[in-house]
């Protein structure tokens, strides 16, 4: 069974609670739940989030090392200003695992939010 790999950035362990009118009631962990009730019996999923960056490039490093089969990365704030998180493949720490990265902002990919520049699309992502 493949192993895909969900990695959530700062703040979105408020999720629900933060800003709820932009970024919907749903917890984070609702949307574990959701995920695995979807997915789980075709995939293995793991899912990680940290509000420190150093944290969030280690998980990268581990998961590449342990050849996930993908990787979904919302890196909240920093999707804008991390060059370890932000560059195509999942950044720097990714870099060698070859496994396809998909970022997905909370927003979602049409809509970023209007005074951060440089978001990663889906032209970044290697499209999972």
């Amino acid at each position: 069974m493949k192993t895909f790999a969900i990695l959530n950035g700062p703040n979105l362990d408020r999720l629900g609670k933060r800003e709820p009118e932009i970024y919907g009631r749903a917890t984070l962990a609702d949307l574990e739940r959701a995920l695995r009730a979807e997915f789980e019996a075709r995939v293995r999923l793991e899912f990680f989030q940290s509000n420190h960056e150093g944290d969030l490039i280690d998980r990268i490093a581990a998961w590449a090392d342990a050849k996930v089969d993908g990787l979904v990365l919302n890196g909240g704030a920093l999707t804008h200003t991390s060059v370890a998180l932000r560059c195509p493949r999942g950044g720097e720490a990714a870099g060698g695992g070859g496994a396809p990265v998909e970022p997905v902002p909370a927003r979602g990919v049409p809509a970023p939010v209007p005074d951060r520049a440089a978001v990663p699309r889906r032209d970044h992502g290697a499209g999972l």
